[in-house]
């Protein structure tokens, strides 16, 4: 470059002496102006820029902003018209560069980008993937600290055997013959839309519904293995529970209520079983109101009648737990019903299943259910984990 301005200068020169001979041979009059030739001697002014200067797990752009044109520079991209070089920077990087102009000025520069983060951040306290019987308290961390965290209970799946629920609060009245046995969902995770039914491991059906009756099946049959899976829209199995249990040592029951009380009425009893207990309590008030009677068996029957004046003849919901006495005292769990008394009790205003509520307290889950937990740092990673909360 500095060859070329050389070689210029000498040329303009010669021509003008050329210009000067022609003009005083010819005896011409005109007026040249003079004119000089000054050199660049000003370094570039640089302005240096990034496309983002906070945390991120992105790609980030360096600009070096030129007020003229220069020459090339490994690893950035010149932009004639913006007088601009760009870089795209995918790890941390600082570096100096130096910027030549035309003129040959030279000016060193730096640029720094030590903010993209890539390490996901941790939730301590839990595994992926785990189900805890009890409570559970987290803590989030990370390198660059977090920006927010998401928690939500999704719901879980439960079962009805039998009549017979794990929480005995549910509301269940289930009648069912020596060879049928009933299973009722009455609790399902959010993204379900529709179940498959087993039967000791055997395939039984894939179905919409939230009810299935096994048939043929023997009478007062210990051990059968009942299986439910929720499955989402993608045919994905969420959950999977399963009910152990024996299957019914009668035929059916019935009950006829008045506002006075009710008689609950089990026939075609097995011959093994010598008598009936029921125990009977307002409805979430076991502990304080439980009553308790037994009836032999006659004629493979046993009915009992009971009035509300046991219960200071409070007009409400009764919940209802039957059990069977065999004749070696072995006592089975065989049913559970609720029983509405007088008209004061509005079952349309009950919760049939629990409320799923979202954790206001993302450091400690306590309701049971599925939950998913998104822990997201402030450059974007994100860190996500499923645990089963079952107590």
């Amino acid at each position: 470059m500095k060859k070329k301005l050389f070689l210029s200068i000498i040329i303009m020169s010669i021509l003008y002496l050329i210009i000067q001979f022609s003009l005083s041979k010819y005896n011409y009059k005109i007026s040249v102006e003079a004119f000089e030739f000054t050199r660049d001697t000003s370094l570039p002014i640089v302005n240096i820029s990034y496309s983002t200067e906070e945390p991120t797990n992105s790609p980030v752009t360096v600009t070096i902003q030129v007020d003229k044109e220069v020459l090339a520079v490994d690893g950035f991209i010149w932009n004639k018209e913006k007088k601009t070089l760009t870089k795209i920077v995918t790890e941390n990087e600082e570096n100096k560069i130096v910027l030549e102009d035309l003129s040959g000025n030279k000016l060193e520069v730096s640029y720094k980008v030590d903010w993209i983060d890539k390490i996901k951040p941790e939730i301590l306290g839990i595994e992926n993937g785990k189900t805890y019987n009890a409570p559970v308290d987290i803590l989030y961390k990370d390198n660059v600290g977090i920006k927010s965290v998401e928690v939500q209970n999704y719901g879980y799946l439960e079962l009805e055997f039998n009549g017979i629920s794990h929480d005995t609060e549910k509301k269940y009245a289930f009648d069912y013959t020596d060879s049928t046995c009933r299973l009722r969902v009455i609790q399902k995770p959010r993204e379900t839309v529709k179940f498959r039914y087993y039967c000791n491991d055997i395939f039984c059906i894939e179905t919409t519904e939230e009810e299935y009756t096994y048939k043929n099946l023997e009478k007062d049959i210990e051990g059968i293995k009942f299986t439910v899976e929720a499955i989402d829209r993608n045919g994905n199995v969420i959950e999977r529970r399963e009910e152990k249990g024996r299957t019914a040592n009668y035929k059916s029951v019935s009950v006829n209520k008045n506002n006075l009380g009710a008689t609950v009425a089990l026939s075609g009893i097995d011959s093994k079983v010598r008598s009936v207990r029921y125990y009977i309590w307002e409805r979430g008030k076991q502990d304080s109101t439980q009553v308790g009677y037994e009836t032999l068996v006659n004629n493979s029957s046993a009915n009992l009648s009971f009035k509300i004046s046991d219960f200071n003849n409070k007009k409400c919901v009764y919940t209802m737990h039957i059990y069977t006495v065999d004749f070696d005292g072995t006592l089975s769990l065989v049913n559970g019903i609720d029983i509405e008394i007088g008209k004061n009790y509005n079952p349309d205003l009950e919760e049939k299943v629990e409320i799923i509520e979202k954790p206001t307290n993302v450091n400690r889950l306590e309701q049971k259910g599925r939950y998913i937990i998104k822990a997201i740092d402030l450059a974007g990673n994100e860190t996500e984990y499923i645990i089963r909360i079952d107590n």
